[in-house]
């Protein structure tokens, strides 16, 4: 009836009040997995940006990629996408590049995977299971996914000969490619 987070990012320090970031999910009819926005005690929380069914998340594998930067006022940025590793199916994708993500007096932000809960006897008992992490601090290409990742395969562009080329059996032929 309150809360049970699996994500936060939170701050250390300072205004280190409720989270800056949180993804949340829902009971109800639907029930719902939200993605929040608090700024602590200043102004500027968005409270729910963005909201999607919890059903097609529930008994499956989820493989997350998630990206921000901790700024103040507009300067910071926030970008999730979660997809179902069955099928590579989108469950939830949120990007905003122009968010507060930084608390006053806080020394630093903290990502938190986990089941984040009241402690409220109404709540039900929740299993989340969590495996594979790869956290990298600049580059997402160190991380073994295609999700956020910019990098693109290698691909080879045959120069010569030309399309549609033909030779005489027996015959040499030089093939030249780039690489890029």
């Amino acid at each position: 009836s309150r809360f049970t987070h699996i994500f936060q990012i939170k701050a250390i320090d300072g205004d280190a009040g409720a989270p800056l970031i949180t993804i949340t999910p829902r009971a109800g009819s639907p029930e719902k997995m939200q993605i929040i926005h608090s700024s602590g005690s200043g102004s500027g929380g968005l409270g729910t940006v963005h909201q999607v069914d919890l059903a097609p998340f529930k008994g499956q594998w989820v493989e997350a990629y998630m990206k921000y930067k901790s700024s103040e006022g507009s300067g910071g940025t926030f970008e999730v996408i979660l997809k179902r590793l069955s099928d590579g199916a989108t469950l939830l994708s949120y990007s905003n590049g122009s968010l507060d993500m930084w608390r006053e007096g806080a020394s630093y932000n903290r990502p938190k995977w986990g089941v984040y809960r009241g402690k409220d006897d109404v709540l039900r008992d929740e299993q989340v299971r969590f495996a594979d992490f790869c956290v990298t601090e600049n580059n997402a290409g160190l991380c073994p996914s295609d999700i956020g990742n910019t990098n693109q395969p290698p691909a080879v562009s045959i120069t010569s000969p030309s399309d549609n080329a033909s030779f005489a059996s027996p015959a040499n032929m030089t093939f030249n490619a780039t690489p890029t």
